[in-house]
């Protein structure tokens, strides 16, 4: 990205945006590698751990044990999301080079971070449940309403997630009214961005579920082992694909820069 002058509202260009977040994720994964290792392989240790007690319980403590896996799953998953996106943000951002990042990196600032999604996920959370209880109970032409709702509320969650960013560069004069007002005007590009995301995101999956299918019908245990297998690169690209949507958002909006 190359600085531009500072201007009151900034339209974002999102195909341009896109081909941006990709090509950093292509150029500089290799360095990301070395401070994500560690916790994609804790993370794989866990998927095997839950693997393995799938396939040795009963189908009733199996429910009990994919209760409690999943959550401890869910938060490291989170920890290690934080972690990995503090690093990459401030090597983006700041030029902090990721190769000298400490090992399981959990420092006051990735849990800065990590308080910070959690209080972005406690704003928005309320609302949706809201809306997913409303979506059970409510008439079919109310449908249509309940949807604009719920992407209305996506788009405002993700337009306050430019705060995440701000936290991993010690921005500390940046918060979630300063995150909305820059983003002002952008909810269509946004969403049309996150959309392109998420399709990038769902390719990958399909990918894997097509391997996976096609190694089931030769030997089901083997399709296990593929999911465990193909499954941590993936969730590698994603984490940096999302962290890079976050820093070239912050990028454009806060620090004025093009693309």
């Amino acid at each position: 990205m190359t600085s531009s002058p500072p201007t009151s509202h900034r339209d974002l260009p999102v195909f341009k945006a896109f081909t941006h977040i990709l090509s950093g994720v292509s150029a500089h994964w290799r360095r990301a590698l070395k401070p994500a290792l560690p916790w994609l392989v804790m993370i794989a240790l866990l998927n095997a751990f839950v693997l393995k007690s799938q396939i040795s319980s009963s189908s009733s403590q199996e429910q009990l044990n994919f209760n409690w896996l999943d959550l401890v799953g869910a938060a490291v998953g989170l920890i290690a999301g934080s972690s990995i996106a503090v690093t990459w943000h401030q090597f983006i951002l700041r030029d902090v080079p990721m190769e000298t990042v400490q090992i399981f990196r959990l420092d006051r600032t990735v849990w800065r971070y990590l308080g910070r999604i959690m209080a972005i996920i406690a704003i928005c959370f309320v609302p949706l449940l809201a809306l997913v209880t409303a979506v059970e109970f409510a008439p079919l032409l109310l449908m249509p309403i309940i949807l604009a709702l719920f992407i209305q509320l996506a788009i405002f969650g993700y337009r306050m997630s430019l705060t995440l960013p701000a936290t991993a560069v010690n921005n500390t004069t940046f918060g979630m009214r300063e995150a909305l007002e820059v983003t002002r005007g952008n909810n269509l590009k946004i969403l049309a961005l996150l959309a392109i995301i998420i399709v990038t995101i769902l390719a990958g999956f399909m990918a894997l579920l097509t391997i996976v299918g096609i190694v089931k019908i030769i030997h089901p245990m083997a399709a296990e082992l593929v999911v465990f297998i193909l499954g941590i690169p993936i969730l590698f690209f994603n984490t940096l694909l999302t962290s890079n949507l976050l820093t070239s958002l912050y990028g454009f909006f806060v620090e004025r820069r093009d693309f």
